[in-house]
């Protein structure tokens, strides 16, 4: 016999259907299930046990009922879908792939501002690598001029753009 466990009804759901003036739908495959759960009348399962938790030695091999786990997988872009019999715990949080590349379709406002981490002018990647717009921040520009193509082997920090073909200040 699969274990069929159905939730205790919500409290909006009166024990009694007003219309018929018997106990409700919800209520009696609550119950019902209760009742069954602990044997029928024919064991020795207590009602606090029937508190805790289903009893293990009813529990069906081949029921597919959800258990609580805790996460196999990272949060990433693309949609996954699963085919676990379980559930994440409420106090589990997956975590978040490092590995992602999102694309920004919309405005970004940042109220903390931004901070990027310093590179040498030779640890850029290629300027056609990183695409028009990709922004950097070089510590070793070479006496930089706003709009030209950034130089390194100096000491001065400064802001940097790809514009596709060169890095240049700014």
């Amino acid at each position: 016999m699969a274990l069929n466990i159905t939730q205790i009804p919500a409290a909006r759901v009166p024990l009694v259907d007003t219309d018929t003036g018997l106990v409700n739908r919800d209520w009696y495959r609550f119950l019902s299930n209760l009742y069954k759960l602990a044997g029928q009348g024919s064991n020795a399962i207590s009602l606090d046990d029937m508190q805790v938790s289903p009893p293990t030695e009813y529990r069906d091999e081949d029921d597919l009922s959800a258990v609580p786990d805790n996460p196999s997988a990272s949060v990433g872009l693309a949609t996954v879908n699963g085919s676990a019999a379980t559930f994440m715990r409420s106090d589990a949080a997956p975590p978040l792939s490092q590995g992602i590349s999102p694309t920004w379709t919309a405005t970004h406002v940042f109220s903390a501002g931004i901070k990027l981490t310093p590179a040498t002018v030779a640890g850029l990647p290629a300027a056609a690598t990183a695409g028009a717009g990709a922004r950097s921040h070089v510590s070793d520009a070479l006496a930089p001029v706003f709009g030209a193509n950034v130089a390194g082997g100096g000491a001065v920090n400064i802001p940097v753009y790809s514009d596709g073909a060169n890095w240049k200040v700014g």
